[in-house]
């Protein structure tokens, strides 16, 4: 049975996606439930998120493992797998935030000026409401946000259970918003210099407005070891189509025992 560790999304604890989890017993599963919350220092590049991850497997397995992980969880991979491919048999990265070289420069720029900071993924973090009385209001609140529209329902429930924690007063978010934003605001603009030495796919979301067509094409021309493959779907498919991505997942991973 092959041995995943799942890097959730950005925000996400990773017992939101256990219907997903559930549903892949071709697999043993292991997360960290809420990644980035330990005191560190290591904060550009996202360097905080890979140097948890790392120690976590150096912890727990003796072996490699099959890393998959969405959005900022498959940017986590790719760099843990660039300083220490030892612990990886082989990574997936599912609609990850890693751009092209030109867009990687707009966002440095953005940042230069302030202008990441203030708009964009980083404002919309800061600004989120991080508490309720109770999570009823929470499940009412966030049902009408366009984030959660297309969610399984399975999916949405567990981020209402898992995604926040008793507080004075009522419940607040388990994935403090802080560090939401602070992930944002480090986002992977500074490439590994060796990545030729990877097995990793990239699924890229058809349906979705992350990685444009001039990010696939760059990673194409300068990564030819990635394989890449479109999945009909937006940025969070793995949330809104879960039985869907886990046929695609095992397709993709059992291959390797074909092979």
């Amino acid at each position: 049975m092959k041995k995943i560790h799942f890097a959730a999304a950005n925000g996400f604890p990773s017992r939101t996606y256990e219907y997903l989890f559930a549903k892949m017993d071709f697999a043993e599963i292991d997360f960290i439930n809420i990644i980035g919350h330990k005191p560190s220092h290591n904060k550009a590049n996202n360097g905080f998120l890979k140097d948890e991850l790392i120690e976590h497997l150096d912890v727990n397995f003796n072996e490699p493992v099959v890393g998959i992980g969405h959005s900022a969880g498959g940017a986590t991979l790719m760099l843990a797998a660039s300083e220490r491919p030892d612990l990886f048999e082989r990574i997936i990265l599912i609609d990850p935030p890693l751009f092209s070289h030109n867009k990687r420069l707009g966002v440095g720029i953005a940042r230069f000026l302030g202008l990441w900071q203030r708009y964009g993924p980083v404002q919309k973090a800061t600004n989120r409401r991080a508490k309720f009385s109770n999570k009823e209001e929470a499940f009412n609140y966030w049902k009408e946000k366009p984030l959660f529209k297309n969610f399984h329902k399975e999916c949405f429930a567990s981020y209402v259970e898992h995604g926040l924690v008793e507080c004075e007063g009522g419940v607040e978010l388990s994935f403090k918003a802080a560090v939401e934003a602070d992930i944002f605001r480090n986002l992977v603009v500074n490439f590994p210099k060796k990545m030729s030495h990877i097995k990793a796919t990239l699924i890229f979301a058809e349906k979705g407005d992350l990685l444009w067509e001039s990010d696939i094409a760059w990673w194409k021309k300068t990564h030819p070891n990635f394989e890449l493959i479109g999945f009909e779907g937006r940025h969070l498919f793995p949330l809104e189509q879960p039985d869907e991505t886990v046929n695609f997942l095992k397709k993709l991973i059992m291959a390797d025992n074909i092979a």
